[in-house]
């Protein structure tokens, strides 16, 4: 069975920055990276509130694809009747840098967190090791999205021929 299409769009995402508020986004699904780890939320979610970390949003949508969405600092989130509103700072989009440089950015903040000697170095390393992982995975899911939608775009041709 294709689980790719026709997913039922019963939530709603609302993302609020300081330069921006972005379209509300229909989807199934949403992944929040909370200071108690990833939380998912689908329709009928109970109310919540959370705490979000530097990480990776990810929303999942009609067609089954996730997209997304870098939280570049902690914010907030509310869930309540379907709609997920989420207030942060700043976020990123644009996953198209190369994940060999990015995979680099990843083995040097590791390096540096082991070498931290200090608390302040340390809670600097944590933070540019967090920024680094979620650009990472970031590219890495946007390429993924990409190849998908293709195999979709060209799956579509074939039928329509």
């Amino acid at each position: 069975m294709d689980n790719t299409q026709n997913v039922p769009l019963d939530v709603t995402v609302l993302i609020l920055t300081a330069p921006k508020e972005f379209l509300p986004i229909k989807c199934s699904q949403i992944l929040l990276p909370t200071t108690t780890g990833t939380t998912a939320i689908l329709r009928g979610h109970a109310p919540l509130m959370s705490a979000l970390e530097i990480g990776l949003l990810r929303i999942k949508g009609k067609d089954g694809i996730w997209t997304p969405i870098f939280l570049c600092t902690s914010g907030v989130s509310v869930v309540r009747k379907n709609i997920v509103k989420i207030t942060i700072f700043t976020v990123e989009e644009d996953f198209d840098e190369d994940l060999d440089k990015l995979n680099k950015l990843v083995d040097e903040a590791t390096l540096e967190l082991k070498q931290a000697k200090t608390t302040k170095a340390r809670l600097d390393a944590v933070l540019k090791l967090k920024r680094s992982v979620g650009r990472y995975e970031g590219s890495r899911l946007m390429k993924i999205k990409k190849a998908k939608l293709e195999e979709l775009k060209l799956k579509n041709l074939g039928t329509q021929n």
